[in-house]
């Protein structure tokens, strides 16, 4: 029966068949496992573990299952290397390359942005897409006629004999230009025994890759410069000239000095054995290594982050990410040109269209694209700009307000502040829930606007205890009460989520609207409008028209391009008290064409 130090000795030596073991002592190497179990077992978050339960097992020969690399699989690495004279089939690559999952494939104007080829991510076997391209052709099935690769960088859980089967048919029968691969999980916290097995059997599946006749892309492995070495001599001898480097697994943990130290030393390593390399994940200009680039012209970029950032509605700007949810842009760039600035900010295929140009000019070192944001561009449509709803209180006309808008049916409707009022009123959960279940249904896009009266975080989040906890029945005894609370405590919050100070929209005559609360001016109610209107020209752009609220009064100046509106609160105590009557039932309607229409509603009680 072997003692432990003849089973340590045996797997010390099968690691220094590898090349890789530190040396540290006479038996073990510095990450060898032994080093990392404590005593008679792992402790994992102040459990003990014994090595029937450890999930280590079978790669420390502490454990009974203990089961060492593969001597045959490194023995016919081993021979492949030293009788190898075949010349791995060349992929010509250019600088980008977009990857896109092949079962959700987009389809974009791929000549017009200059792309020559493809990453697909390997699809699921289950959906369906496989059986589809095998039958088609790939080339068919995306309706793109460039080069056309199969990355095989996938869950750790399908990197095994069956899927590499399975990938093989599909690259053969599908007509792939090529493959980047094959991928196995080599980790910084696996143990070197695993790693080691995986670096192996990434080789040899490759090298089966290439005896099949496809153009193969290795991929350069690593979890420390030992393996990462090991492996770049190994791709050498084979005689790759390009390889594959899957840059989102140093990416994700880029603020760890390891990991940034580990994505250096594989961008080093290509370089120093000359080969070229695809680095994969990065594109965005927050991933992209610039010194590679410049440094290393051969280089190539592949990455999704430019479809995934626009299927979240995020544009690139830049090192700007831009939230198309709460803005619209207008952009000059090639990808943009010709089409609607709603279009684009609202159509993930115009978004990914525009990401993917920004990208190249990025890399490229070329100047920004000219992009202007605002909250809404008025293509068509109606816009309707209403102010001081004052929603909570008693004197509130919010009802009535809807029942307008109803009649007028808009595209857009502004609200400019102190919509709900959460410093002297107290919003209900039927007011909250019936003010967005209208808005709901009338299809409209709200932009809200910060005013005095709600734009106190904490009184905010008073409002919101107050629905969670009111006991109160609805006004109306409706189905479901719970579910109505949840649904207005979420609309709340996302209303107040993407309200802003000051709100700009831009018309079709290329002016642009700024709305305002208008609390910052610093005037009493009853302090003259024109006096008010002659800050607010102080304050605007020629080409601008300034429109707030606050005062409850209205003032409309079209040729001057300034508008005061009343509100949608009739007299309150306060109001009698100091003897000022406010200006009710105000609308402003915004025609697609630029023109403008001052609906004037009454004084004081509302009555019409």
């Amino acid at each position: 029966m072997e003692t432990m130090a003849q089973r340590c000795g045996k797997a010390c030596r099968e690691c220094e068949l590898y090349g890789l073991c530190g040396g540290c002592s006479p038996l073990r190497g510095n990450n060898c496992l032994v080093n990392l179990c404590v005593s008679k077992g792992l402790r994992v978050k102040s459990v003990n573990m014994g090595c029937e339960t450890c999930m280590l097992a079978t790669a420390c020969f502490k454990s009974e299952s203990y089961s060492p690399p593969d001597a045959e699989k490194l023995q016919e690495l081993r021979s492949i290397l030293e009788s190898w004279k075949t010349v791995p089939p060349s992929v010509e690559l250019p600088r980008f390359i977009p990857e896109i999952p092949l079962e959700e494939p987009v389809r974009l104007r791929w000549n017009m942005l200059g792309i020559k080829a493809i990453l697909v991510t390997f699809p699921s076997t289950k959906n369906g897409s496989i059986e589809k391209v095998k039958d088609e052709g790939v080339h068919e099935f995306l309706g793109f006629d460039g080069a056309v690769l199969l990355s095989t960088i996938i869950p750790d859980e399908l990197l095994n004999e069956e899927t590499f089967k399975i990938s093989l048919e599909l690259i053969k029968k599908g007509g792939f230009d090529g493959v980047v691969g094959w991928d196995m999980p080599v980790y910084i916290d696996f143990p070197k025994a695993v790693n080691l097995v995986n670096l192996v059997s990434a080789t040899l599946f490759t090298i089966k890759y290439v005896e099949e006749g496809i153009p193969t892309i290795p991929l350069l492995k690593g979890s420390d410069p030992r393996e990462i070495e090991t492996h770049s001599q190994w791709l050498k001898r084979l005689g790759f000239k390009r390889v594959g480097l899957h840059a989102t697994e140093y990416i994700l943990n880029y603020d760890e000095e390891p990991a940034r130290e580990l994505y250096g030393k594989a961008l080093e390593e290509m370089i120093r054995m000359r080969m070229q390399p695809l680095v994969i994940g990065v594109m965005g200009p927050k991933s992209f290594p610039p010194l590679l680039y410049r440094g290393y012209p051969e280089s190539s970029f592949a990455g999704m982050s430019w479809l995934l950032k626009a299927k979240e509605f995020v544009a690139y700007h830049g090192m700007e990410n831009l939230d198309l949810k709460n803005c619209v842009i207008k952009c000059d760039c090639e990808a943009c040109l010709g089409k609607s600035p709603n279009q684009v900010s609202r159509n993930v295929e115009d978004i990914a269209e525009h990401n993917l140009v920004q990208f190249k000019n990025f890399v490229e070192g070329r100047g920004k694209s000219k992009i202007n944001t605002f909250d809404a561009i008025l293509e068509e449509g109606t816009m309707v700009v209403v102010g001081d709803l004052h929603i909570g209180t008693p004197q509130s006309l919010w009802e009535l307000c809807l029942s307008k808008l109803r009649e007028i049916k808009p595209s857009h409707i502004v609200l400019l502040g102190d919509t709900f009022d959460l410093i002297n009123g107290k919003p209900s959960l039927w007011e909250v829930a019936g003010f967005f279940r209208g808005l709901r249904q009338m299809g409209v896009e709200a932009i809200p606007v910060l005013g005095c009266a709600d734009s106190s975080q904490r009184s905010l989040f008073e409002a919101l205890q107050e629905l969670s906890l009111s006991k109160k029945p609805l006004r109306l005894q409706l189905l479901k009460p719970n579910l109505i609370r949840a649904l207005a405590i979420k609309n709340l919050l996302a209303f107040y989520a993407i309200a802003k100070e000051k709100a700009k929209v831009k018309l079709a005559d290329d002016r642009v609207v700024v709305f305002e609360h208008g609390h910052g001016l610093g005037f009493n109610k009853t302090d003259s409008l024109e006096e008010i209107a002659k800050a607010l020209l102080d304050e605007k752009y020629p080409e601008e028209i300034y429109i707030i609220g606050h005062y409850h009064r209205s003032f409309f100046d079209p040729e001057r391009g300034v508008a005061i509106l009343g509100s949608w609160q009739t007299r309150t105590p306060e109001d009698r008290e100091s003897g000022f009557i406010p200006e009710v039932m105000d609308m402003l309607l915004i025609k697609e064409d630029g023109s403008m229409k001052l609906i004037r509603g009454t004084r004081g009680n509302g009555t019409v």
